[in-house]
């Protein structure tokens, strides 16, 4: 089924959506992911063409998962499609179930924190209470830390971080701490804000 064939078997109702003729309530939805991404393409270090990619991905209670997506990538290198309308219209998909289903989205996280303390995301493990993100073994205090936004991700760096942890890095191969944005977007930068002061978005 193509991309476009997928995208019009979603339609809104009154009070929800449907997909290829399935009914579903806004309460359904469990989590979205949002993603934009252009590839610039290039022969001999000189820039050809450039393609854009969206998807989007709809998180279900019953555990399934609705995937909408366009790619204006061609079969041929350098001959792409021009599919600017349909990303946009994507887009603005996203942007209405993102409105309709915020709240159930943040009850979930906001649930945690009330029965456990904590909750995880992206990666991380996140204590309102102590004022700490965990990733994996570390614990960075967010007072002693500095966050730097990327595409998709938040990279967490100690304010007293050196040349030695640069070094030490690059030795053991590892990723730098961070954890990943793309999903629940507007509900991660929420609680960032509400509950550790940090103001990372837009």
């Amino acid at each position: 089924m193509s991309e476009m064939s997928k995208f019009k078997k979603f339609n809104f109702s009154s009070d929800g959506f449907s997909y290829k003729n399935v009914e579903y309530s806004f309460d359904d939805i469990r989590s979205l992911l949002f993603h934009k991404s252009r590839t610039t393409q290039r022969m001999n270090f000189v820039k050809v063409a450039s393609a854009d990619e969206a998807i989007l991905l709809v998180g279900l209670e019953n555990d399934k998962l609705i995937k909408l997506s366009f790619d204006e990538t061609g079969v041929f290198f350098g001959f792409n499609r021009d599919r600017y309308n349909e990303i946009e219209s994507l887009e603005q998909l996203y942007l209405v179930l993102a409105e309709k289903t915020f709240a159930k989205r943040m009850a979930i996280y906001t649930d945690k924190i009330e029965t456990k303390g904590f909750f995880k995301y992206g990666g991380c493990t996140f204590s309102p209470q102590d004022q700490t993100i965990k990733y994996k073994k570390k614990t960075f205090q967010v007072k002693n830390t500095r966050f730097l936004r990327g595409p998709g991700y938040v990279l967490l760096k100690s304010k007293d971080y050196g040349i030695f942890d640069k070094i030490k890095q690059e030795v053991t191969l590892g990723s730098p701490p961070q954890f990943t944005t793309i999903m629940d977007t507007d509900v991660i930068y929420t609680l960032l804000e509400h509950y550790f002061g940090l103001r990372l978005k837009d």
